[in-house]
C-alpha cells in the first residue's frame, strides 16, 4: 500500500510540475495586457530551467533537505501568486490545496531524498 500511495504522491508531484510551467506559458493566449502575456511565460521558462537544474531528481545539482522545500516553497508559492492574478480563484485554491497535501505526502513518505520508484 505504501508503495502505491508513494507512486501517486510522484505522479500528482510530476503533474503538479507540468501543470506550473504550462499555466505560466498559457497566459500568453489568453486575453491580458502585454506585460502579463509576455511575463508570466517568461516566469514559466524560468521555473523550468531552475526546477531542472536544482529540483530535478537526476539533475547532479539537486538539492537536499531544507535548501530543496525553500526551492519548492518559492516555485510552487510564486507559481500560486502569479495563477491567483491571472487565472480563477477556486481554480488557484484546489491548485495550492493539491501543492500542500503534495508537499506534505512527499515528506512524511520521505520521497524528497528518493523522488523515483
Amino acid at each position: 500500500m505504501r508503495k502505491i500511495f508513494s507512486s501517486l504522491t510522484l505522479l500528482f508531484r510530476f503533474v503538479l510540475e507540468i501543470s506550473a510551467v504550462i499555466g505560466l506559458a498559457a497566459a500568453a493566449f489568453c486575453e491580458y495586457s502585454l506585460v502579463v502575456r509576455v511575463l508570466y511565460p517568461f516566469l514559466g521558462l524560468i521555473i523550468a530551467l531552475i526546477w531542472s537544474r536544482y529540483g530535478a531528481p537526476k539533475s547532479t545539482n539537486s538539492l537536499k533537505g531544507r535548501a530543496k522545500f525553500a526551492l519548492e516553497c518559492f516555485v510552487y508559492g510564486l507559481t500560486i501568486f502569479c495563477f491567483a492574478m491571472i487565472y480563477d480563484q477556486t481554480f488557484t485554491l484546489i491548485f495550492a490545496l493539491i501543492v500542500v497535501i503534495d508537499l506534505t505526502a512527499m515528506y512524511a513518505l520521505d520521497l524528497e531524498r528518493k523522488e523515483t520508484l
